[in-house]
């Protein structure tokens, strides 16, 4: 399988043959892959895979020789080489009337939606929060200080790499405000230096004033020490210095799913 074919079967949720992924990478890659890469084993080689920094996998996507869409891809003998020439984004806002999430259709400086944006976006990374999105309503109307309700808010699924790509980067920066609620270790911190990159002061992270009272919620240990200190020293470039504090103190890091149970309890 080619690299692109290993990156489209990633992109999708489909678990790989890890090892033989690692000799498709660029060199450059292939010896930082522990912290580039966190990886499931569900099965006698096979690996589901996350890539842990948007740019990295720019980078790949770029080593892969991309062709410029899927049409030329699939001339090619791959249509998967290539990402789409449009995506999409779920939402939920004011005006749905039961539990499906809308869809916003995006193009190159083309938008589709049926509803009228508000101001702010939240940009939940992952799944089972988004759809437990009234409770992460309440999270960001605490961290934020203001009252983020559907009223003033639009609840975007940001899905990993997807929300890192230029399409959905240039629909949310229609936005006049991005909390972005990712998860609380390298690779949300690298997902929203992407994010902050396109969007500049638009862009916020979600967090507390102050990590004091929430340090028992960091309950993930790092895949590696390397993963460790690349999290801490993103935290730091970003500004996040309480963050960053609470890293070293807890020596692990933090799921926005725990946020669930902290609701619940």
């Amino acid at each position: 399988m080619t690299l692109a074919g290993y990156l489209s079967r990633i992109e999708q949720g489909l678990p790989i043959n890890f090892e033989a992924f690692l000799k498709r990478l660029p060199k450059e890659v292939a010896r930082r892959h522990r912290q580039c890469f966190d990886t499931q084993a569900v099965g006698k080689d096979r690996w589901y895979v996350r890539c842990n920094d948007p740019d990295v996998w720019t980078h790949l996507l770029e080593a892969a020789e991309v062709p410029f869409d899927r049409t030329s891809a699939a001339w090619l003998g791959d249509s998967h080489r290539s990402q789409t020439a449009v995506t999409y984004l779920l939402v939920y806002h004011s005006m749905l009337t039961d539990e499906r999430p809308d869809v916003v259709y995006i193009a190159p400086e083309r938008y589709l939606h049926g509803f009228n944006p508000k101001p702010t976006a939240l940009l939940i990374e992952n799944e089972e929060n988004f759809f437990r999105f009234e409770e992460m309503l309440r999270v960001a109307s605490s961290f934020s200080g203001g009252n983020v309700t559907l009223d003033n808010t639009d609840v975007l699924l940001g899905g990993g790499n997807r929300v890192t790509r230029a399409l959905c980067l240039d629909w949310l920066a229609t936005y006049q405000r991005v909390l972005c609620a990712f998860d609380y270790d390298r690779g949300g911190l690298s997902m929203f230096r992407s994010v902050s990159r396109r969007l500049g002061e638009k862009a916020e992270f979600l967090q507390p004033a102050s990590w004091d009272e929430f340090q028992a919620l960091f309950k993930r240990m790092p895949a590696d020490t390397d993963a460790f200190r690349n999290a801490i020293a993103l935290a730091e470039e970003l500004g996040f210095s309480d963050l960053a504090q609470t890293f070293r103190k807890t020596g692990r890091f933090m799921e926005q799913e725990v946020f669930l149970e902290s609701q619940d309890e």
